[in-house]
């Protein structure tokens, strides 16, 4: 018989019509159950303390130190789990967190300010792994499939029986590394910053920001490899280690990121009626993941991984400003009471991911980067936005105020692919490797959007 769609097939199962094509009623084509105990009870215990003190060494010269300890209590698992990684996850009782910070004015003026500061900060992981861990160890929560022309497969309308062993699909297993350690991120800058007049500031500085012990996951009942790529990539095609499981993903603490920026930031305060900033960062970071639990190319080697991360954009400059009219003469006082404020975006555009489209080792993981492309190798399109408001207030007497706006987001109506800090501009163009349309835009951010309203204060 011909093919048929999943619609007629319904319609054909509930009348009870024969397929020509196998003589029995029609059915459905698969069948997918899951059971077992959905109820998960379990609790988390934070322990922290920290010590801190503001010395002034000298009159130019301000010291701040402090030092923090975590521990983090981790639930217990199931102790009867098949896998004995899926029992437990072992407590980290070595989180010390130091951080110092200094500001020094030399000159008699005291227009120039120095400051400095290092610091460890700990993270509290994803809870939402622990609480997949707990239920996907491999006894606890099930799934049951089976073919509608299968011998035993449950009439329509039934459902299975899953008390029937046969039924059930080899469970994939959540499990935690044995050396398990809380994520942390190494904080670091210096700047200076200068009064060029009464009312303008400059700074200068630097920026370190790095990540250590990140989440990642690796699939470790992967088969034994039968080759490798071109490239040192191992190819997995054996049979699986542990045959009672299908997946079993172990979460690790290792990915690590690094982020270096240099910006300049030269600032106007409010002084008759106007206020600016602006503000200009080069910057450059590289990661072998994220540290969100997501896995990496090759399970063996995470650090084939490392090259720039997803929010890797070079240039970031912010323009921002206030103006409010200050007018004495009369014919113009009526402009006294207009509220302006602009800002404007600008950045070179963050990293694209180059994808095969096919799982090129063999290890489940789809869309893998092709032969010898390092990770978000390429760049997806810059940004530039103006968002801009204009208010007038209105006083009426000394409790009453009335404010009528308007604002427009992008008022330009600039058109930008909708790249941002957690995908980089992957997801918002054709990536995949050999296309002729790669980097085509596909997804954008908000065009044009103003808005007006009023506000009343009393």
């Amino acid at each position: 018989r011909p093919a048929i769609n999943p619609l007629n097939q319904y319609l054909k199962t509930v009348s009870g019509a024969i397929d020509p094509a196998t003589g029995r009623p029609y059915t459905y084509t698969y069948f997918n159950e899951d059971g077992g105990n959905p109820k998960l009870t379990t609790s988390f215990n934070f322990l922290n303390f920290f010590a801190q003190d503001e010395l002034r060494l000298t009159p130019r010269l301000l010291l701040n130190a402090g030092i923090r300890y975590e521990a983090i209590l981790f639930p217990g698992f199931d102790p009867q789990a098949p896998d004995p990684q899926s029992r437990k996850v072992n407590n980290d009782y070595s989180d010390v967190a130091p951080r110092i910070a200094l500001t020094y004015s030399p000159g008699d003026r005291q227009k120039t300010v120095v400051r400095a500061a290092y610091g460890l900060y700990y993270d509290i992981p994803g809870l939402s792994t622990f609480y997949s861990a707990a239920q996907t160890n491999g006894v606890t929560f099930l799934s049951y499939q089976v073919a509608g022309a299968a011998a035993g497969a449950p009439v329509f309308p039934n459902i299975l029986d899953i008390a029937n062993p046969s039924f059930a699909v080899k469970p994939n297993i959540n499990a935690f590394d044995p050396n398990f350690h809380n994520a942390y991120q190494i904080q670091a800058n210096l700047q200076v910053e200068r009064e060029l007049t009464s009312d303008i500031l400059v700074t200068l500085g630097y920026l370190f920001a790095g990540m250590r012990h990140g989440v990642y996951t690796a699939e470790t009942n992967l088969g034994a490899p039968t080759g490798a790529l071109a490239d040192g990539r191992p190819v997995f095609g054996g049979p699986r280690p542990n045959t009672q499981f299908n997946q079993i993903n172990v979460v690790h603490s290792g990915a690590s990121t690094n982020f270096n920026g240099l910006f300049v930031n030269l600032t106007r305060r409010l002084n008759r009626g106007v206020e600016f900033g602006v503000n200009y960062t080069f910057s450059h970071a590289l990661a072998n993941n994220i540290g969100e639990g997501g896995a990496g190319e090759d399970p063996t080697n995470l650090n084939r991984d490392y090259g720039n991360a997803d929010d890797d954009a070079r240039h970031n400059l912010v323009l921002q400003g206030i103006l409010e009219p200050q007018i004495n003469e009369d014919k113009f006082k009526w402009i006294n009471g207009f509220e302006f404020t602009s800002t404007y975006f600008y950045n070179s555009g963050f990293p694209i991911n180059e994808v095969s489209g096919t799982d090129l080792n063999k290890d489940g993981i789809l869309n893998d980067r092709p032969l010898f492309v390092a990770r978000n190798s390429f760049r997806g399109p810059g940004l530039s936005e103006v968002d801009a408001q204009l208010m007038r207030n209105f006083n009426f007497v000394e409790r009453y105020h009335l404010s009528v706006f308007g604002a427009a987001e992008n008022l330009m109506n600039s058109s930008n692919a909708n790249c941002n800090t957690a995908s980089g501009c992957t997801g918002a163009v054709v990536h995949t490797a050999g296309a002729s349309d790669f980097g085509r835009v596909i997804s954008a951010r908000t065009s044009r959007n103003v808005q007006v309203g009023l506000k009343f204060n009393f």
